[in-house]
């Protein structure tokens, strides 16, 4: 899952954890699988303020306080659609370097691993079913259970290098750069939507999740608006919205789909189309030149699919890949489930992309939660 200010591209960083075997059928995906985000290089990202600080003009709020909307939410800026989406031309695709890639074993996690996010030299990622909750590995590779009361699955960085996450019980949180977490808004005709898997951002801020379980795809607006985009699909796993915010990506049924995005921000989408095949697609990434990196799972491969949905290349990642994130330096991370973290690169001019979000999404209630890191031996 998912960047921010005037630029599109910025800085990010991380790594993760494993081994043993997995428990799923060969070849199939784990069933609770997804996970969105990735780095990506160029502009500074801003100071983080929680939601409940710029709810209250700045002013500290308590950590389990509920939000206060401004009097105006027409003139707030918290609300705003963000500027255009915008970088320097990221050159050639260095594509002699990406299929020379190899894995290298970065950190170890015997556990079914989700949702990476790539920030400042850390990763982010979900230990799904294992316990652990929200993980962190540091620039030195230790692992850290970072949020270990949440239960995340899908994650995606936005450019305030706050991380937006799918959890198995709050639906959709957003976890700041300092550690404080709010429940945002995921309420569909008055009822909370029934799975949030995983989770990704177009170039206006919106927000699409997947609904592994009940073949759903919505599209939750800055303020709290919440829509379908799609329903009846097979399996919907590794949603992405492509540089020009044209197309929402994801995978289904072991084809990869897409969905024309409305102009306009409307809610009239057009019908799924398939546009290639990556095998078992689990999570996936853009990256600068617009090309769809995938994870397939049971071919332990990396696929990377050209905007014309033509197969670039393929890379090995040593494991059954679920899914992946761009670091800051040319590097690919992937989580190998039930091995960890592999490293693939680095590629010198190798760069991931991630659309900025919007300054503010709708906040139900900030919650009482700290960040334990909690080192893991």
């Amino acid at each position: 899952m998912g960047a921010r200010r005037l630029a599109v591209f910025w800085l990010v960083a991380g790594a993760a954890c494993g081994s043993s075997a997995s428990p799923f059928p060969p070849g199939t995906p784990p069933e609770e699988t997804g996970g969105s985000g990735g780095g990506a290089t160029g502009g500074t990202a801003g100071t983080v303020t929680p939601d409940a600080a710029r709810a209250t003009g700045g002013a500290t709020a308590d950590a389990d306080a509920t939000p206060v909307p401004p009097a105006d939410s027409a003139a707030a800026p918290d609300l705003a659609t963000p500027a255009p989406d915008t970088a320097s031309p990221p050159g050639a695709f260095p594509l002699d370097g990406v299929k020379a890639m190899k894995a290298e074993a970065w950190a170890a996690a015997n556990a079914h691993l989700e949702g990476p996010s790539f920030r400042m030299g850390e990763i982010f990622f979900a230990a799904d079913g294992a316990g652990w909750g929200m993980m962190r590995v540091d620039a030195n590779r230790k692992l850290y259970r970072y949020h270990p009361k949440l239960s995340p699955i899908g994650s995606y960085l936005l450019a305030d290098r706050s991380l937006l996450v799918c959890d198995h019980n709050l639906i959709l949180v957003q976890v700041f750069e300092d550690g404080k977490v709010a429940q945002l808004n995921s309420d569909f005709e008055g009822q909370a939507i029934e799975y949030c898997n995983d989770i990704t951002v177009d170039g206006s801020g919106n927000l699409y999740v997947t609904g592994r379980h009940t073949g759903i795809i919505y599209r939750i607006a800055p303020g709290g608006e919440v829509v379908k985009v799609a329903s009846g699909l097979g399996l919907p796993n590794g949603v992405e919205v492509d540089p020009d915010s044209k197309y929402l990506y994801f995978g289904a049924s072991g084809g990869i789909m897409r969905v024309a995005l409305p102009d306009g921000g409307g809610n009239a989408f057009a019908k799924p189309e398939r546009v290639g095949a990556a095998g078992n697609a689990d999570g996936m990434a853009f990256d600068a030149w617009g090309n769809l990196w995938i994870a397939d799972f049971s071919g332990k491969r990396l696929v990377i699919l050209a905007p014309d949905g033509k197969t670039v290349a393929t890379v090995a990642t040593g494991g059954g890949p679920i899914n992946l994130t761009f670091g800051d330096d040319g590097s690919v991370f992937v989580l190998n489930d039930f091995k960890g973290v592999a490293r693939m690169g680095p590629v010198p001019g190798l760069r991931g992309f991630l659309h900025k979000g919007a300054l503010k999404y709708q906040v139900k209630k900030m919650l009482d939660l700290v960040p334990a890191n909690q080192p893991v031996n």
